[in-house]
């Protein structure tokens, strides 16, 4: 039982991001960034970027395809999205 429940958890996390991805697509169908309301911004590459140094405000990233990599210090944080 756990298993199925565990199944359909990852169905469901699969279906949500392809919706999601699909959304962000509509409105953002080439690399780039756009700006909305509310301090949101969607940004999309389609190709590795080259290391950048900097400092960010506190921030949520999804990572809806691909994968994203941070370094903090001597931490780096992966994420891998396999579809």
């Amino acid at each position: 039982m756990l298993e199925q429940h565990a199944a359909w958890i990852d169905q469901r996390t699969a279906t949500s991001r392809a919706e999601l991805l699909e959304r962000v697509l509509h409105w953002l169908p080439n690399d780039g960034a756009l700006d909305l309301p509310g301090g949101l911004r969607l940004s999309r590459t389609s190709r590795p970027t080259v290391k950048r140094h900097g400092v960010s405000t506190p921030a949520l990233c999804v990572v809806l395809q691909g994968a994203k990599e941070v370094l903090l210090g001597n931490e780096r944080y992966l994420s891998l999205i396999h579809i």
